[in-house]
């Protein structure tokens, strides 16, 4: 009887506790081996993938959304201090601008939204009609 008590106590200490990385995930690859990772709440990386489980970080913490065909990755990006109460928040900082050229391996920024639309007109990109968070983003199930 002990034992059952004890087994039922530890598995609801289990389920009311948080596991670190529960929340951590990959995008599918938005094109070649680029993805998006959330690795905590505000530490959402574009990412090289060069191995099942890691890659390179190609632009740091905290992309808020992207656009992106075969040749580029457009990002919107959040230098922000995290608000600890509420994590789903919108930006509450001002946005910065990055172009990734995915051949060469470029990239290009951070802009403010002026110099990226003077930076996309040089580049013979469009700015994006859409931007999809990347709280949107198709994911793969595991990290």
């Amino acid at each position: 009887m002990k034992r059952a008590i004890c087994a039922a106590a530890l598995c609801a200490a289990l389920c009311l506790t948080g596991c670190a990385g529960m929340g951590d995930w990959a995008s599918r690859p938005l094109t070649e081996n680029y993805e998006i990772w959330r690795l905590s709440a505000h530490n959402i990386v574009l990412l090289k993938r060069d191995s099942p489980g890691g890659g390179e970080i190609i632009i740091d913490a905290e992309i808020y959304a992207v656009a992106w065909d075969d040749d580029y990755i457009l990002l919107q990006h959040e230098t922000m201090e995290p608000d600890e109460t509420d994590y789903s928040r919108e930006p509450h900082g001002e946005l910065d601008y990055y172009i990734f050229l995915v051949d060469g391996e470029q990239v290009l920024g951070p802009y403010d939204e002026a110099g990226f639309a003077d930076a996309c007109a040089g580049n013979g990109i469009p700015l994006p009609e859409h931007w999809t968070p990347v709280r949107e983003l198709p994911r793969r199930p595991e990290i």
